[in-house]
């Protein structure tokens, strides 16, 4: 089998496809940008030939799309995940799956309670947040609130590298 045609990922083309029309880009524009023949690029959007790395880097570079999402290894199209934050609800999400995650294993968020210092002034302001936690054997564990975000993100990460690798 040729270079060209191992690998080739369906959703690549696709994406390469979207991306083109949603910029305004034919075939033959897009061609010129990347120095390629335009019937090259038509054979990347039908998903007849593999985009390799390189070419996805140059592509994304020039589409403003991220090269891992042009190859179809994950579905973060912009080069900032910080948008994902930001999108309505997210954030519920994310702690309402953490929290189920938390009781499948037999945890339970029991309460938090905000961290103080004082501020210049003297006056008191919150730096930070602690999660009181009940273990599967009633033990009760306080964690800093980052350490939970970086067990929610863990969490979600694993999640989501498993869903992809059932493509």
């Amino acid at each position: 089998m040729p270079y060209w045609k191992e690998s080739i990922n369906p959703i690549s083309g696709q994406r390469l496809r979207e991306e083109l029309k949603q910029k305004g880009y034919s075939h033959s524009q897009f061609a010129d940008m990347v120095n390629l023949d335009p019937k090259v690029i038509g054979f990347y959007c039908q998903g007849r030939r593999r985009i390799t790395e390189k070419r996805a880097e140059q592509f994304a570079g020039i589409l403003g799309v991220r090269a891992e999402y042009l190859l179809g290894l994950d579905d973060f199209r912009t080069p900032d995940r910080e948008w994902l934050r930001n999108a309505a609800g997210l954030e519920t999400k994310k702690e309402a799956f953490f929290e189920h995650c938390l009781s499948f294993w037999g945890y339970e968020i029991i309460g938090n309670e905000s961290i103080y210092s004082e501020d210049n002034n003297g006056d008191p302001q919150i730096t930070g947040m602690i999660y009181k936690i009940k273990t599967p054997t009633e033990k009760e564990i306080s964690v800093t609130a980052e350490s939970v975000e970086q067990i929610e993100n863990e969490i979600l990460d694993f999640a989501l590298f498993k869903i992809q690798s059932l493509r």
